[in-house]
């Protein structure tokens, strides 16, 4: 006996639809429909604006009695990764509203939340939150119920695409023990989805505020282009100037180049991504696969390739799915509404709303077993900007998107903020949900101990051999180079201390042996940590300073004091600003 699903894909331009058929060993895609959304309906809130369209589209194909999963858009939900000792589903779902409390803007009784867990090399799991107010998630449900549709369950963007990818991963190419992962590019129009997904699921995720509207803009202030004719011109003309392209004119190769610059900052968001899973999750990247409209832009997948030299290819879905009747553009363009339905007809990796729970039946939540490995990140703007460049490219992005801004965070804070400062105080307020935070789940305990790894020396480098005074400490023996008086045989005092000289060091060679770095006080408190520090060497503050910031992404700025001789003695102080640390979770 089969069932007919409809899984509805809310985006900001266009409203795409997927009716699946599902079966106990296949499923099949029976018919896909896109609604493109004008631009008055876009300028309002993207949501209603869909909401409003599938409603209309499902009557018009007579699917509105028919059981239907609603994917949310990515940037439309947040995302929160919480660590845990121990992988029992069971009793994650027991403690996951503890670990929660206080990493979200809003209290955490106003929203609807769901996770997935996966155990991480190591020992112990990972489990990827997602959240959603829940008063957006009872509009929703309330708008569709009204409309006659049968609403089963709501998912977000980047998990439905989880929900029919992965399997037949390259292998790693390191030594150790790290997974195998493939990144998921999911381009849309005002963002993009980054999934990693392992050989059983996805391991991460996160959301680009970047799409294909950005190509189009770079288009149009390059040519002087409005809006719609640039649209025409990236689709019927656009491509993605790559080395392998040959004998094209002047014309088109500046054109090729305006969309390979706009996607600059998606490339460096790229090796963001990669560098935290490597970091933090132990996965190694082994392939690129595209997915969503943008992935049709053409020569994409080349220029991909060839600036992150990663094999890059297309979407083609997972095949334990077993989904027939998909072609390769279905996948491009559908896939989010085909796992939506997936997700409706077997089991989603996230369900943001139960109807069994909704009637007061108590929901399978934390009854299910974890089949899937799943883990992902919280970050909606991931990576720590490195350079006055990139600040300055972020801060003309952010004046980009005011108008923007204020919906959005209407959304999500439930008041409008008119400005980037706004947000930043707001979430500022929020203990661990810094934006730029690479590490938002480290305690107290965790920072030290980075410390101490990074200012941990190196072997002791050789140096010349000391001419050693045998009347100096007694018959051949050394002098000391402590600060301390030197005695002779009789026990008077011969001289003052000999100094030894030391090799020096190279600049990027960290600490090591013969620097005889002291940490004497550390004082750490969120957003800064006080260092009061000791070493032979003046070059040793230099050198730690190097080592913090490039091995600890959460630090983004070290501060050098000023340095002091003490008795052969080099004492400094330093000052890390860093998002590194919440306090609750040192309190927990």
């Amino acid at each position: 006996m089969a069932n007919k699903y409809v899984g509805i894909d809310l985006g900001s331009h266009q409203v795409k639809l997927a009716l699946v058929k599902g079966g106990l060993r296949t499923s099949r895609l029976v018919e896909t429909v896109i609604v493109p959304l004008d631009e008055e309906q876009r300028g309002g809130d993207p949501l209603d604006a869909g909401i409003s369209a599938a409603i209309a589209t499902l009557r018009e194909r007579g699917w509105s009695g028919l059981p239907a999963s609603v994917a949310m858009p990515g940037g439309a939900t947040s995302f929160r990764v919480v660590k845990l000792p121990f992988s029992d589903p069971k009793r994650v779902a027991q403690v996951i509203g503890f670990e929660l409390d206080g990493q979200f803007p809003v209290p955490l009784e106003e929203l609807e939340y769901d996770h997935v867990v996966s155990a991480i090399a190591g020992g112990g799991a990972a489990a990827l939150v997602t959240a959603v107010r829940r008063e957006q998630i009872d509009e929703i449900v309330a708008r569709f119920r009204n409309g006659g549709v049968d609403v089963r369950m709501i998912t977000t963007g980047p998990l439905a695409v989880a929900q029919v990818a992965g399997g037949g991963l390259m292998p790693s190419t390191s030594d150790d023990d790290r997974t195998p992962v493939a990144l998921v590019l999911d381009i849309g129009h005002r963002e993009t989805g980054l999934i990693a997904l392992a050989e059983k699921g996805p391991v991460a995720a996160r959301t680009l505020r970047r799409g294909g509207r950005d190509l189009t803009q770079a288009l149009r202030e390059a040519y002087g282009l409005d809006f719609a004719q640039a649209e025409t011109a990236k689709h019927r003309d656009g491509f993605v100037l790559h080395a392998t392209l040959e004998g094209l004119s002047d014309e088109q190769r500046r054109s090729g180049e305006v969309l390979a610059g706009a996607l600059d900052r998606t490339l460096r968001e790229i090796e963001h991504t990669r560098r935290w899973l490597d970091a933090e999750l132990r996965c190694e990247v082994t392939e690129l696969r595209l997915v969503g409209g943008g992935s049709l832009t053409s020569g994409l997948d080349a220029f991909l390739e060839e600036r992150t030299a990663l094999p890059c290819h297309g979407f083609t879905g997972h095949a334990s799915a077993r989904i027939l009747g998909v072609s390769p553009e279905s996948w491009a363009t559908h896939a989010t509404a085909i796992g939506a339905a997936m997700g409706a007809a077997k089991r989603p990796l996230v369900q943001l709303y139960d109807p069994i729970a909704d009637q007061g039946g108590g929901g399978w939540v934390q009854e299910r077993f974890g089949t899937v490995a799943t883990l992902g990140i919280a970050i909606t703007a991931f990576a720590a900007v490195d350079t006055i460049v990139e600040l300055n490219a972020l801060e003309q992005e952010r004046d980009r998107h005011e108008a923007e801004l204020v919906a959005a965070t209407e959304s999500v804070f439930g008041d409008p903020l008119h400005s980037a400062a706004e947000v930043e105080a707001r979430l500022s307020s929020v203990e661990g949900a810094d934006l730029t935070s690479m590490l938002p789940d480290r305690g107290a305990l965790d920072v030290l101990a980075m410390i101490s790894k990074a200012a941990t020396p190196k072997t002791l480098p050789v140096t010349e051999p000391l001419a050693l005074d045998p009347n100096l400490g007694g018959p051949g023996a050394p002098p000391k180079n402590d600060g301390s008086p030197v005695y002779g045989p009789a026990g008077q005092i011969t001289a003052s201390p000999a100094v030894i000289d030391l090799a020096p060091v190279a600049p990027d060679a960290g600490i090591v042996a013969d620097d005889d770095l002291v940490i004497a006080q550390i004082d750490i408190r969120e957003l800064v940590i006080d260092l009061q520090l000791s070493a032979t060497r003046a070059t040793a503050q230099d050198r730690l300073k190097l080592k913090l910031t490039s091995e600890l992404p959460c630090i983004s700025e070290v501060m050098p004091g000023k340095i002091r001789d003490q008795r052969e003695r080099k004492m400094f102080t330093m000052k890390l600003d860093h998002l590194c640390f919440r306090a609750d979770k040192e309190e927990e």
